[in-house]
């Protein structure tokens, strides 16, 4: 394959250049989807086990009753959550004159 070719079957990441193979067995796979086509420059993904309205919602409920309901949000991840944040870390995380940006892994 040539240099273009090879490059798009790869995702730049915070971990450096990691295989679609990669990517789906360490980020996708562990939230529920999979790679249907490793497409450029986005892979096109299914989930594994399609959830219902309901499953999403109570997600969202205990997510919603486990914080507390803070009038601004937290300038700083804690520490034990930035692995789960930072799509096990393969995601960036810069701050810019204290606001919090998330730099999701980008195909290249």
């Amino acid at each position: 394959p040539t240099l273009i070719q090879h490059y798009r079957r790869a995702i730049v990441t915070a971990k450096g250049i990691a295989s679609y193979a990669e990517i789906e067995r360490n980020v996708f796979r562990p939230n529920n989807y999979f790679i249907e086509e490793a497409s450029y420059p986005i892979p096109k993904l299914r989930f594994i086990e399609k959830p219902t309205c309901g499953k999403i919602f109570g997600d969202w409920l205990e997510i919603a009753r486990s914080h507390t309901r803070a009038k601004f949000p937290p300038r700083e991840i804690d520490e034990s959550q930035k692995n789960a944040f930072l799509l096990n870390g393969y995601a960036k995380l810069y701050k810019v004159s204290g606001v919090l940006i998330l730099v999701n892994a980008t195909p290249q």
